[in-house]
């Protein structure tokens, strides 16, 4: 009876012990789970103010490069120091390392459905809208202004003709197109930004 007493105890105490260290386990993961969670937010917050900072920046180019755009069509002319203004495009150059990371660890570490979906939206649709827009806008670029000689043969020489002040008037609809997609963004971001920040709280 003893000998009985002392199996049943050994084999309690196993189990217990086994109970215990699974718990003990889970509780380790779960604690890893949350502060790499927490990392990858608070860099995700850190990606998306450059992201902002990057937009602006590049608003800005576009406006001064449409602004010189319509006095060379007012005038019917630019001088040579307009000339860079007039071609100046833009590249979007997003920071990715915390989405990577987000979605190499599974965005299911993101608990909130509308942040999670939210982040797949920015990241997946909205900044590859942006690609796409700015490489449509290189390829008219290429083919209307350099593949052609019209910046080079007009600076402070002569009057554009209205087939290039048409090339023109095209180039600054696409920018201005463009800066309303980069605006369109830097909503979206903001608003992403408090959900994260929000999250993080």
């Amino acid at each position: 009876m003893k000998i009985l007493k002392k199996i049943i105890f050994e084999i309690l105490y196993v189990f217990i012990g086994v109970v215990l260290a699974f718990y003990a386990q889970h509780f380790i993961e779960k604690n890893s789970e949350k502060k790499q969670t927490e990392f990858i937010v608070k860099t995700l917050i850190t990606d998306l103010k450059k992201d902002l900072n990057e937009i602006s920046y590049n608003i800005e180019i576009l406006q001064n490069s449409t602004n010189t755009i319509d006095k060379a069509i007012m005038n019917r002319s630019f001088s040579t120091n307009q000339v860079a203004s007039i071609t100046e495009n833009v590249l979007f150059l997003h920071s990715e390392t915390a989405y990577i990371q987000l979605s190499n660890k599974g965005f299911e570490i993101i608990k909130n459905n509308k942040l999670r979906d939210k982040i797949i939206e920015t990241y997946e649709i909205q900044y590859n809208y942006i690609t796409t827009k700015e490489k449509y806008l290189w390829d008219i670029h290429l083919s209307t202004i350099f593949n052609s000689d019209f910046i080079h043969n007009n600076g402070n020489k002569s009057l554009l003709t209205d087939a290039e002040i048409g090339k023109l008037e095209l180039i600054k609809n696409k920018k201005i197109a463009l800066i309303k997609v980069y605006k369109e963004t830097s909503v979206k971001i903001k608003t992403l930004l408090a959900m994260l920040k929000k999250y993080q709280n």
